[in-house]
């Protein structure tokens, strides 16, 4: 059953990755979408890193430790991620790494958030904000809802909160579930180099800067904001009965093969014998009204829902 209430849940699926070095700052500053500027001890960003095409490869949360960053994103794309920036950043005075004595926890509703707070001095009271506090980081993450916040720490740390919370069998799906209804897309290995970053609605997720300057695939970013015309975007759908997919997944017009989106990332409550996903879709077909499935002869129901942000 999908606990959407309160709960601390491991975010298993997740790695950090540590970027150190007088040269950090600006070699991250030329990646990514985000501006690495902005995220200081008490700031963090949601990002991404993109080929010179301008297509995500990786998407992110990027928070500041003394004076090293520390990059969450998920497991399966960490290795990948490290070869890709590892190519350049021999060229500066930086190193990165997966730092595997990190781990992240999902913590979510007032109950959790009160037994969290004797282990900080404060908690970030804004939407990206981040407190810092015996290498550990707190981050509030958005919420429409109830609070929720993602803590990186040690794995001791982490199994001392867990264990205190033995009758909570939340798991990262609780998480995605809630990640999804706030539309905050991610990246996994199917959908790698698919989309470019307001495809994934980022823009709406301060996740890409306009005024940051160059930074690789800044350019085709930022004619698509300025010249182009944005014919997809990312939407909520709900499925019932639940379905099984998987990021990547085409989504058709509804009793025709045509091809009208991806699909970005998925939960499932077999309580409610539902599925939650966030899909690239053409936004005209959206806005015709069409309906979707998941196959050419597919009679599953797919639900429209709205994002808290503009579309």
């Amino acid at each position: 059953m999908i606990n959407t209430s309160s709960f601390i849940a491991p975010l298993t699926r997740y790695s950090i990755v540590r970027v150190s070095g007088a040269d950090a700052e600006t070699f991250l500053q030329g990646q990514f979408s985000c501006d690495v500027k902005e995220v200081t001890l008490e700031q963090s960003r949601l990002g991404t890193a993109n080929t010179p095409k301008g297509r995500a490869y990786v998407t992110f949360r990027i928070a500041k430790l003394e004076d090293d960053y520390l990059i969450r994103l998920p497991s399966e794309l960490a290795q990948d991620f490290v070869a890709r920036l590892g190519k350049y950043i021999v060229f500066s005075k930086a190193e990165i790494s997966i730092d595997e004595q990190w781990c992240v926890l999902g913590v979510v509703g007032d109950t959790e958030v009160s037994k969290i707070q004797a282990h900080f001095k404060v908690l970030p009271a804004e939407v990206d904000g981040t407190t810092t506090e015996n290498d550990k980081v707190i981050i509030k993450v958005p919420s429409s809802t109830t609070p929720r916040y993602e803590i990186w720490c040690n794995q001791n740390f982490s199994q001392s909160l867990l264990e205190k919370n033995t009758e909570q069998a939340s798991t990262q799906t609780d998480w995605d579930w809630l990640e999804i209804i706030e539309g905050i897309a991610e990246v996994f290995t199917q959908t790698q180099e698919s989309f470019v970053p307001q495809m994934l609605n980022l823009q709406h997720l301060n996740a890409v800067s306009f005024k940051k300057g160059c930074y690789t695939g800044q350019e085709i970013i930022a004619r698509m904001k300025y010249l182009g015309k944005l014919k997809k975007a990312t939407f909520l759908l709900s499925i019932s009965p639940a379905v099984e997919l998987q990021p990547g997944t085409t989504v058709f017009e509804s009793g025709s093969d045509k091809r009208r989106g991806t699909i970005v990332r998925t939960a499932t409550s077999e309580a409610n014998n539902t599925t939650l996903a966030l899909a690239v879709l053409d936004i005209e077909s959206v806005k015709s009204e069409l309906e979707f499935s998941f196959s050419e002869n597919s009679n599953i129901p797919v639900k429209r829902l709205s994002l808290p942000y503009e579309e």
